[in-house]
Formats: C-alpha cells, sequence, structure tokens
C-alpha cells in the first residue's frame, strides 16, 4: 500500500503519526506517573489509619469491651476511601466490626486491606484492619485520560494546519521534478526543464537536474554526429571483416587440413614423437616412441617424463625446459637416457621447441627423441680408441700430452710437482726380429700389465709407440719419482718373458723429468725425458736417468739440438747437396744399367761437406725430416727438369724419404704438384720407405703408396727385416723393392744365421713378385752369397761410393765388385 501513496501523503501520515505518537506516549507517561503518585498516597492513608485504629481500640480489647473497641472504629467513617474495619484477636476473630455509609449504600467496593498490630501494655493483643477502595484512584484517572485525549485532538489541528504548509513547499517542488523527469523518459526531449520554486536544497535539486539536462543535451547532440561517423566507419569496417572472415575461413580451412597432416605425419613418424604439457606429462606419444620404449600402444598418456628417464638423468634438460616454458629459449637439444620397459637404458637424443598462442604463451612441447644408443656406445668406442692403444689398453700419446698439458697448467696455477718418465725397452728387437711379431706384440702386453700394477691411481701409464712407454705421476716430488722410477726399472728387470718354451729378460731404459714451474711446454718437457732416456742408453741401459739442466751428459744431447738450427739455416740457405750411389744388379751386366740412390750432404760455413750421420738423427728427433726431404725431392726434379739428358740415363732413381715426412697430410699433394711440374717420367722415380715409418703410420702410408703409384712411381721398402713385424704388413703394402738391411748382409758370408734371414727374406720377396736390394755390399764373398742366395740388387760402397749429382755426366761409377754370372 504504501508503494501507492504519495510523496504528499507519505510526509503527511509521516508528521501526523509522529505527533500522534508523541502526545500518546506523553500523556500515558502523565497518566501512569500520576496513577502510581496517588495509589502511593492512599496507601500511606490507608496504613495510617490502620495504626490509628490500633491505638483507640487497644484499651477496649484489653477489657474485653467489644461495643468500646467498635465505637473507636467508627472515627474510620470520615474518610471517604475507608470502606471497613476489623479488629481481630487470637481468641476472637471478627472482635470488632464496623463498615462505612459507603460500603452499606452498597456504592463501593473494597479493593485492598491495610493492617496494624494492636499493642496494649507492651503486649499484642490482635491486629486492626481497615478496608480500602480505590474508586476515587479510577476516577481520577479517567479524568486525566479525558484531559490527554483533549490536548491530543487540539496538537492535531493545529500539526495538520502547520504540514499543510510545509507539504506544499516539498511537495510542489519534487511533483515539478519528477513529471519533467517523466516527460524526459518518455519523449528523450532533453530540452525540457523542470520548474526551480524555492532556493533551498530542492530549487537547488531542480537547478542540478535541469544543468544535467542541459549536458544531457549538449552530449546527445554530440552523439548523434559521432553515430552518424561511427555508422559509416562500421559499414567500411564490415566490409573488411566481411573480407577477414572469409579469409578467416580459408584459414581454418588450411589450418584443419594442415593439424591433420601435422597428426598424421606425428603419428607415423619413422622418429620417437611427443607432446608435453607445462607439468612435463607426456600428452600423446606416437607409436615410435612406445615402440622404441616398448610400450603398448596408447599407454604413455599421463605418463611423467621423470618415471620413463634414467635416475642419473632425471634432472637433465630440465633447467632448458623451464627457460623453454618461461619463453627464454624457442627449442634446445639435450642427450639422456630414458629407461626401456625391460629394465636397459636406451641413450636419445631430444630436439624440443616450445608451441604458443598468438599472444606468445606457452601451450605445449613437441619434443622429437631419436635412438643413438648404438652410435652413442660407438662414440664411446671410438673415444676409447682415440685415447687408447690397441695393442696394451693404455693411453695412447695424444692422451699422454693432454693429461700432460693439465698438469703443467695445474702446476702453473698452484706450485705443485709432477714428474713423466719415458721408457724405453732396451731388449725388444731381439725378441721382436726372433720370435716374429706376435711375440713381440704379446711382449709388449705384459710388459704393460707390469707397469699397470705399479701406478697409483692417480697416474697415468701410457704407450707412446713402438717399444717406448710414458709415466705422469701426479703431485709426485722428484726424490719420490726418482724411487718409483727405481721400482718400474727393477720390475721390468725382474720379468721374465716366455715365448715357445724360451725364457727372455728385458731391460728397460727410463729417463725422468721433473715438471715444475720451471717447465715450459708438453714439447719441451717430453723432448727432455726422451734425451734423458737416450742418454740412460748411451749409459749402459737399463736405468734411471734424470733431466737436469747442468747434467753433462745432457749436454752432450743438447750438441743434437744444436743442429736444429744448423739444420733450419742450411733449409734457408740452400746449403744442402745431393749425392748418388749406385745400385747393380747381381748378376749379369751392368754396362746399360743405371740405378742410383738419391743421398744428401750439408755445406757448413767453411764450405767442408758433412755427412747426413751428423744431422740427419737430430733431423728426425726435432720434426725437420719432412722439410729436409721436401728440399730433396724438390731439387731432384727441379735438376731432372733442367738436365733431361743426363736425367735420361737414369732407370731409376731412389729418394729416402722419413717417417715423419709419411705423416705429413699435405706431402703427397706437394709430390704430386712437383711431378706434374717437373714433367719427367714418374717411373724413373722409386721412393724408399723404412719399414718402421710405414707399420707407425700404415694407412696413410698406403694412401701415399696407392696414390703415387696410380702415376707411375716405384716403391722400395727401406731396412727390411729390422722392424716389428716385417712379414706381417708384407702382404698389405703395394711395394716394389725389399731392401734387405745391412745388418744382415754385412756378414752374410760368414754367419749362417744371417745367411737364413737374408734368404728367407728374398724368398718371401720373390713369392709376392718383389725385387730384393742387399745394403752394406762390401766384398766379392758378400756378392758370391747374394748370388747364391738370389737376391736381385746390391748397393754398397764395394759397388759403388756415393757422389755429387752434378757431376753426373763426368763420373764414370766405380764399381770395384765384378758382377757374378
Amino acid at each position: 500500500m504504501s508503494r501507492s501513496l504519495s510523496i504528499k501523503q507519505k510526509l503527511g501520515f509521516a508528521i501526523l503519526l509522529a505527533m500522534v505518537v508523541g502526545l500518546v506516549v506523553a500523556g500515558a507517561a502523565f497518566t501512569y506517573r500520576d496513577y502510581h503518585a496517588t495509589r502511593a498516597a492512599l496507601i500511606a492513608r490507608a496504613e495510617a489509619h490502620a495504626r490509628m485504629a490500633a491505638l483507640a481500640t487497644g484499651a477496649s480489647i484489653a477489657r474485653g469491651d467489644r461495643l468500646g473497641a467498635e465505637r473507636a472504629l467508627r472515627m474510620l467513617d470520615g474518610d471517604s476511601a475507608i470502606v471497613s474495619g476489623r479488629i481481630d484477636t487470637p481468641s476472637a476473630p471478627g472482635f470488632a466490626l464496623f463498615e462505612t455509609s459507603s460500603w452499606e449504600a452498597g456504592g463501593l467496593k473494597q479493593d485492598f486491606e491495610a493492617s496494624a498490630a494492636v499493642v496494649f501494655d507492651g503486649h499484642s493483643l490482635g491486629r486492626a484492619t481497615v478496608g480500602v477502595s480505590l474508586a476515587e484512584l479510577r476516577e481520577r484517572l479517567w479524568h486525566d485520560v479525558q484531559l490527554v485525549a483533549a490536548m491530543a485532538a487540539i496538537a492535531v489541528v493545529a500539526a495538520l494546519a502547520l504540514a499543510t504548509r510545509l507539504l506544499r513547499g516539498i511537495y510542489l517542488p519534487v511533483m515539478g521534478l519528477t513529471a519533467i523527469a517523466r516527460r524526459v523518459r518518455e519523449s528523450r526531449d532533453y530540452a525540457l526543464r523542470a520548474p526551480v520554486l524555492a532556493t533551498d536544497e530542492l530549487g537547488q535539486l531542480c537547478a542540478d537536474f535541469n544543468g544535467m539536462l542541459a549536458e544531457i543535451e549538449q552530449r546527445d547532440r554530440e552523439l548523434e554526429s559521432q553515430v552518424e561517423q561511427r555508422t559509416e566507419e562500421l559499414k567500411r569496417r564490415n566490409q573488411e571483416l566481411s573480407s577477414q572472415v572469409a579469409e578467416r575461413s580459408a584459414t581454418e580451412r588450411a589450418l584443419l587440413a594442415s593439424e591433420q597432416r601435422f597428426k598424421s605425419a606425428f603419428d607415423s613418424a619413422a622418429i620417437g614423437m611427443i607432446i608435453v604439457n607445462e607439468a612435463r606429462q607426456i600428452q600423446h606419444a606416437n607409436q615410435a616412441f612406445q615402440s622404441m620404449l616398448g610400450y603398448a600402444p596408447d599407454t604413455m598418456t599421463g605418463t611423467a617424463l621423470r618415471e620413463i628417464s634414467h635416475p642419473d638423468d632425471r634432472e637433465t634438460g630440465l633447467y632448458q625446459y623451464h627457460e623453454l616454458v618461461a619463453g627464454q629459449i624457442d627449442r634446445y637439444q639435450i642427450e639422456k637416457r630414458y629407461v626401456h620397459r625391460d629394465g636397459h637404458p636406451i641413450w636419445v637424443l631430444c630436439h624440443v621447441s616450445a608451441v604458443r598462442d598468438p599472444a606468445g604463451r606457452y601451450q605445449y612441447a613437441i619434443g622429437q627423441i631419436q635412438d643413438i644408443t648404438e652410435a652413442h656406445q660407438l662414440s664411446k668406442e671410438l673415444s676409447y680408441q682415440a685415447t687408447h692403444d690397441a695393442l696394451t689398453g693404455l693411453v695412447n700419446r695424444r692422451e699422454f700430452e693432454a693429461r700432460i698439458e693439465y698438469a703443467l697448467e695445474g702446476t702453473w696455477r698452484n706450485g705443485k710437482e709432477h714428474a713423466i718418465c719415458y721408457l724405453d725397452l732396451d731388449q725388444f728387437k731381439v725378441i721382436n726380429d726372433t720370435c716374429g711379431h706376435i711375440a713381440g706384440d704379446e711382449l709388449l702386453r705384459q710388459v704393460a700389465n707390469v707397469l699397470r700394477a705399479k701406478v697409483r691411481a692417480s697416474d697415468t701409464i701410457a704407450r707412446l709407440g713402438g717399444d717406448e712407454f710414458g709415466l705422469l705421476m701426479e703431485n709426485c716430488p722428484l726424490a719420490q719419482s726418482q724411487r718409483v722410477a727405481e721400482s718400474f726399472r727393477a720390475a721390468i728387470e725382474d720379468f721374465q718373458f716366455v715365448w715357445d718354451d724360451k725364457r727372455f729378460r728385458v731391460g728397460v731404459s727410463i729417463g725422468l723429468v721433473p715438471i715444475n714451474r720451471d717447465s715450459a711446454s708438453v714439447t719441451e718437457v717430453l723432448q727432455q725425458a726422451d734425451t734423458a732416456c737416450y742418454a740412460a742408453k748411451d749409459l749402459g741401459r737399463n736405468r734411471v736417468h734424470t733431466y737436469l739442466r747442468d747434467d753433462e751428459e745432457l749436454a752432450k744431447r743438447h750438441g743434437e739440438m744444436q743442429w736444429v738450427t744448423k739444420i733450419q739455416a742450411a733449409l734457408e740457405s740452400d746449403q744442402f747437396r745431393l749425392y748418388v750411389q749406385p745400385i747393380v744388379p747381381v748378376v749379369g751386366p751392368r754396362n746399360r744399367y743405371e740405378h742410383y740412390e738419391v743421398l744428401i750432404r750439408m755445406i757448413d760455413r767453411d764450405g767442408a761437406e758433412v755427412p747426413p750421420g751428423a744431422f740427419l738423427p737430430a733431423a728426425e728427433r726435432y720434426n725437420l725430416a719432412a722439410q729436409v726431404d721436401r728440399w730433396v725431392v724438390s731439387h731432384l726434379l727441379e735438376w731432372a727438369a733442367q738436365n733431361p739428358q743426363e736425367f735420361a740415363r737414369f732407370d731409376m732413381c731412389s729418394v729416402n724419404l722419413s717417417g715423419l715426412t709419411l705423416a705429413d697430410e699435405s706431402f703427397l699433394g706437394y709430390v704430386i704438384d712437383l711431378l706434374r711440374a717437373a714433367r719427367v717420367p714418374s717411373s724413373k722415380i722409386c721412393f724408399e720407405i723404412t719399414e718402421t715409418a710405414v707399420i707407425s703410420n700404415l694407412s696413410q702410408a698406403s694412401r701415399f703408396i696407392s696414390t703415387l703409384k696410380a702415376l707411375g712411381c716405384f716403391f722400395a721398402l727401406d731396412d727390411f727385416g729390422s722392424g716389428l713385424s716385417s712379414f706381417a704388413y708384407l702382404k698389405n703394402l703395394p711395394v716394389d723393392y725389399l731392401k734387405i738391411d745391412g745388418m744382415f748382409v754385412r756378414d752374410v758370408h760368414t754367419d749362417p744365421l744371417d745367411r737364413a734371414l737374408v734368404r728367407s727374406i728374398n724368398d718371401v720377396g720373390k713369392v709376392m713378385g718383389k725385387k730384393t736390394i742387399a745394403e752394406f755390399v762390401e766384398n766379392d764373398e758378400i756378392m758370391r752369397v747374394l748370388a747364391e742366395v738370389g737376391v736381385d740388387y746390391a748397393q754398397g760402397y764395394g759397388v759403388g761410393k756415393p757422389f755429387p749429382l752434378s757431376r753426373l755426366d763426368h763420373v764414370v761409377p766405380e764399381t770395384r765388385l765384378a758382377a757374378v754370372s
């Protein structure tokens, strides 16, 4: 109902109700107060009458005078509120009774009683009781109510008169404001204004309302203008959106097709493919990945990568994955191990890339997983092979040098002292030559085991090549390292090698070098160790020699190092000369056959010739041999190109090559370029290479030989029989000549064993279709034995001495030995 009343009605009712309630509350309070005050006075009056009656009747009660007591009670008749009186004694209740005239007339009723004790001479004789009527109180209360009602009526009339004026000042502005607001809402006419009838708050409200309408009217006009502009823009944008929707539809269709192709490619990919969420759980895995780990199809969804990772690799790639999720990287690649369902590890290569939404937020990662277990194992084996010697299982020279380099760096940083030993077996050649390469290899394996059993865990024992070993002792002062080196020497000395019921003892020469802050480089340390080892051999073998800078023995070795400067100077200033020495047939005429070996001499500052034995060992030791060989080949071919008639006399021209030269990968191309530039017949060139050099660089030597043989060159295997395993490697080398080592030839006419060795070498060569050349042929007896054995050619001072190549057209080779016919 209150919702349907107007503001005027609501305000009127509120004012009237407030006034009526206020008057009623005030009247009620007044009446309540007057009622309680009057009643309290009436009760006090009744109690006073009761005490008076008790005093007045005390003597009569004491005498038992009932009439006297009743006369005393009649004094109560003067109070209109008292309607009765009564004296009660313990022995006679109702001893005396009295009723007032108003009681007797029946116009009043008794509402309550008041009593007092009757005491006479200090004795309690009973109680005096009076009856009281509240008729007077009720009458007074009624008069009060009538008075309050009259006052309320007067107040209501006055309130209505006052409210009418007040409501008019409130009602009219509000109704005007309401009417204008309704018209504005219905018509949307913001030009309407509410009447301002006063300057009070309601007048200000109307003025503010009119201001709001004015502002709305202004904005409405602006909005209409903007709406027109926006309508035109929306038309244009609608056209653009229509075009974009068409393009988007086409794009979505293409994307759907692309997703289908991706899913097909994902599921059918030959390599493992997985999709991983941010929690590193597999959302989808293709068949290849599940088969790789031994799982049934569609069983890996929800599997955490941690569950299938090897325990040692569970954290591998975690840091990169967090970077991928954070957007710091877009992809990464790692190697790690997964665990196959049957428990064995699988090495995999993981390519992981992120897929993000258009806003760049991470959605998921795609992993491409390749099983590289076999490749990893092969890499591990290759790494082991690259750092270890295949025969003995010890680390090889390259790894040994790397560990020395690391030790040197530690010495320079923290000053710790280390030591290395260079070990060279003393009697290895004897065993290898007498028992064959198989025995030699077994000896090296057993010696390696002896050395391996002696080293500490922190030390390194290596095979450096041939019968040479290296020992790196870390954190080992000089005095301690000398004791260790001596223990190694003693262990080798006590070792006995048994082969075919034969017992052999070998010794070892050891060069010891301390590594400290004064050590310059790995190369210098190894050169010092090599020098100390050769000093040990020169001093009698089977001993330890320590490299000290003031050592007299090492000073002699230092002389070899001086040759390095001389050789380099000779190369720079072209202070070498070419010599040749004839090689002739053992049987038959020699008048036409001209086969020469090219030799070299150095010319010192005084112009004297220096034989090759004086400087070639230093060139070999200090890695200059390849430069010397380049000088020889280039000057020989240069001479051949400039002297075609003299070179035409050559049936064959042999050139020695060092093992270091064969190890030089660029030398092959260098020779080919020289042969093409000189334009001389390649069939007249024979390269001599030593057996030990070939074995040390077997694969590279084979390539070198086969390449140059294809161009027409010939090859001779020099010093055959002196190496590690001659016959075993011979069948794999396409050489044309075998030059029998002179150590077997010089005593062939007196030593049956030498004769048997020469015969064996010659027979093997003939079986393989190779010609044989004997070195160190110095007399007729040797030549005769060589003819009996069947050797093809001979070379030596007995056949012809070396002479300068430049005098070839003037010198007739001196041949002191007669040909065997």
